[in-house]
């Protein structure tokens, strides 16, 4: 089995279960991602959650326990991210970071998620 951070989208049980047609585990509820922020790009005329380094702030999100069909269903889900290992306070995990680079949205908040 696999452990999975997520956040924006993806702590959404029924996007979860559209992804990957069951409900996935959530093996906790609440954990961070130390040195990374969320922020919201913009590519294609929406709005995209992704993380980026950023020293002293952090990410709120969930883990999630997956198994190896459900992390290939998702890497399709989530065609426009990128998967890779990140440290989270819970130990390392799987996340989901978007692949294209472009500027972020002026005057999204770079500030701690909650």
């Amino acid at each position: 089995m696999n452990r999975l951070f997520v956040f924006g989208t993806l702590t959404s049980p029924q996007t979860r279960k559209d992804a990957v047609g069951r409900d996935l585990k959530v093996l906790v509820e609440r954990a961070y991602a130390p040195g990374m922020v969320e922020i919201q790009r913009r590519y294609a005329g929406q709005k995209w959650p992704t993380m980026v380094p950023m020293a002293n702030m952090h990410t709120t999100g969930q883990i999630l326990l997956v198994n190896d069909d459900d992390l290939k269903k998702l890497d399709k889900w989530e065609a426009n991210y990128r998967r890779q290992t990140i440290a989270t306070d819970r130990g390392d995990c799987w996340t989901y970071i978007f692949k294209v680079r472009h500027h972020a949205i002026p005057g999204a908040a770079l500030s701690r998620s909650r």
